[in-house]
């Protein structure tokens, strides 16, 4: 996968982040797919993804172990810590 981004003229960073969000896409994908309903199920999504990412780090010693579980798992507590708007108050 990476070997194709490369090929198409891609530097090493835009092929990773290709990667990236094509995985993370297909994180959504599973979720609808599996009708998650509850953060668990998030969560094996994004390990199965985390071992093909895994795998690809075998072929790629510049990626990091774990990264897209790391990267996944930040993003998730970033959007949760962020100041929310309030919800808009029901008035009769």
């Amino acid at each position: 996968m990476l070997q194709r981004h490369i090929e198409e003229g891609a530097t090493d960073k835009e092929a990773v982040t290709a990667v990236f969000i094509a995985m993370a896409q297909e994180v959504k994908t599973i979720c609808v797919t599996r009708h998650v309903q509850f953060d668990r199920g998030v969560i094996s999504a994004i390990g199965e993804m985390n071992d093909r990412w895994n795998a690809m780090c075998k072929m790629d010693p510049t990626l990091v172990r774990d990264g897209f579980k790391t990267l996944m798992m930040k993003t998730i507590l970033d959007d949760n810590t962020k100041p929310q708007a309030p919800a808009p108050s029901k008035t009769s």
